[in-house]
């Protein structure tokens, strides 16, 4: 076991090992990577990628040293969330990878160790599905009903 990856008595709070934050930010970096090299993404796309780089990953990083794992269980999903449907407003020509990643974002299973978890992922529901409504109807994207009303289903 790491020194970094304590191994903590049930029930007590400890910090999530650093391989989550290791595959979570890599996972910010590769989506900014993706912006940068698929002109399709949007004339915004270099914009989300330096915001992904220079702002939503440090702040994840921060968000993991600052909070323990009860309380991480549902904050950093609700970030990554917040991020999708903020995002979505500069480069809404890819509203339909964003609904996928805001729903595996959305269904995070850390916020099963959150207590009355039912009622974080009820609240992560309507986040996800009021702000990709609101981002299709702002910015006039095609084929958005049965994509959103799929995802309502889901929950």
């Amino acid at each position: 076991m790491a020194h970094n990856e304590q191994r903590a008595a049930p029930g007590s709070f400890h910090r999530m090992p650093l391989v989550y934050l290791g595959i979570r930010v890599s996972g910010m970096l590769g989506i900014a990577l993706i912006c940068v090299l698929m002109p399709a993404v949007g004339e915004n796309r270099f914009l989300v990628a330096g915001l992904l780089s220079f702002a939503a990953a440090p702040l994840a990083i921060w968000f993991n040293r600052r909070f323990r794992v009860v309380e991480n269980g549902w904050a950093e999903p609700l970030l990554d969330l917040l991020l999708v449907v903020t995002l979505i407003h500069l480069v809404p020509q890819v509203w339909f990878p964003a609904l996928c990643v805001g729903l595996m974002v959305s269904l995070a299973p850390s916020v099963g160790l959150t207590p009355l978890s039912y009622r974080v992922y009820a609240s992560f529901a309507v986040v996800l599905i009021v702000g990709m409504v609101l981002a299709a109807v702002v910015h006039g994207v095609q084929n958005w009903v049965l994509p959103t009303l799929t995802v309502a289903a889901v929950y």
